[in-house]
């Protein structure tokens, strides 16, 4: 679940956490992760799209929740698993 998504630190788990809490860079994740899963100015990526989102989910970014939930739903970039949608859509939701 959400848990393995902590622990595991997303496809970069061996990266610097610390430079992962800068607000600056949840947002630029975001915003990146919107870019390759939409294909704006890059060459559509959904596997890239799903690493950046996790990136700031796990950082507590309220849109890259609702985007990893939906793409755990469609199985874009990820495995498709409706339970991990489900967990992320609230986490998504708790924030408003």
């Amino acid at each position: 679940g959400v848990e393995a998504d902590v622990k595991g630190g997303g496809q970069n788990g061996h990266a610097s956490k610390s430079r992962f809490r800068d607000p600056q860079h949840m947002m630029a994740q975001s915003d990146l992760g919107d870019l390759y899963g939409f294909g704006m100015g890059v060459a559509q990526d959904h596997a890239r799209s799903f690493e950046l989102y996790t990136q700031a989910a796990l950082q507590g970014c309220a849109n890259s929740q609702f985007n990893l939930a939906c793409s755990y739903r469609d199985g874009e970039g990820c495995a498709q698993s409706s339970e991990r949608a489900i967990e992320w859509f609230a986490k998504a939701g708790e924030q408003g």
